[in-house]
Order: structure tokens, then C-alpha cells, then sequence
């Protein structure tokens, strides 16, 4: 990976944990601090924290079903958020959104 700015080859690692609880390793260039890109990972569903609203800083996990569905049924998740709520639904036909 080389950065676009300096032309440095090896890049930094830094872990990020996010609002949501979702963690990212993000790649720095280590002479000039630029952002490189964010690094494939996985990530744990028990650990992804709702961002907003009034359930806001409960984990996905602890949230009733019914506001479960009425994220997805109105469209308001997406990402890693969206992959959590349909994990703990459990519900085959939101796999296809």
C-alpha cells in the first residue's frame, strides 16, 4: 500500500472503535499522518451499540424486536448496524434487503 501523498510503502495500523461500537483498523502513513484506508475485518454483533434515537447507547442485543423491525420495515439502519439487527431477528426474509 503506498500513500499518494509522501510515496511512503509501509503504513501504520490504528485501532478505531467507533460510536456504534463497530471496530476498525485503520492504515495511516506513518511520515505524513495521511489516511490510507480502512482495513477488511471482522466484527462481532454482540458488540454493536445502537448510534441513535431513544435506545441510543443499548446494545443491539437488548433492544425488543419490535423496534427491531420497525429499523428495517422504515429503512433506517445500514452497514454493520443493518447486519446486527438482522442477526438478532433471526428472520430469513430480511436477508434479502
Amino acid at each position: 500500500m503506498k500513500c499518494f501523498n509522501c510515496g511512503e510503502i509501509e503504513p501504520k495500523f490504528i485501532d478505531r472503535v467507533f460510536s456504534n461500537g463497530t471496530k476498525h483498523i485503520e492504515a495511516r502513513c506513518p511520515v505524513c499522518d495521511k489516511f490510507l484506508k480502512f482495513m477488511p475485518q471482522d466484527f462481532d454483533l454482540k458488540e454493536i451499540i445502537m448510534p441513535f434515537g431513544k435506545n441510543k447507547g443499548l446494545r443491539i442485543s437488548d433492544l425488543e424486536s419490535s423496534y427491531l423491525y420497525w429499523l428495517l420495515e422504515n429503512n433506517v439502519v445500514k452497514g454493520n448496524l443493518l447486519k446486527a439487527v438482522k442477526y438478532y431477528l433471526g428472520d430469513q426474509e430480511w436477508d434479502k434487503i
